[in-house]
């Protein structure tokens, strides 16, 4: 089925189906990663970074128990 086609129906019900496997989630992702502006990117992944962070403190806390 043409990617058009695939298009057309998954709008009637309102929900994108494709979207709604792991690679379809995935090429979704890729996609609005990909329309992000470089200083995005950046404060994308600083924030990402900060998050792990903050993981692996609440991990040690955790372990120190």
């Amino acid at each position: 089925m043409s990617e058009s086609h695939a298009d057309d129906e998954s709008s009637i019900d309102g929900i994108d189906w494709s979207v709604t496997t792991w690679e379809g989630s995935r090429r979704a992702q890729l996609r609005r990663w990909c329309a992000l502006t470089l200083r995005e990117r950046f404060s994308a992944l600083e924030e990402m970074t900060q998050l792990a962070a903050r993981f692996s403190e609440m991990r040690e806390r955790a372990q120190t128990k």
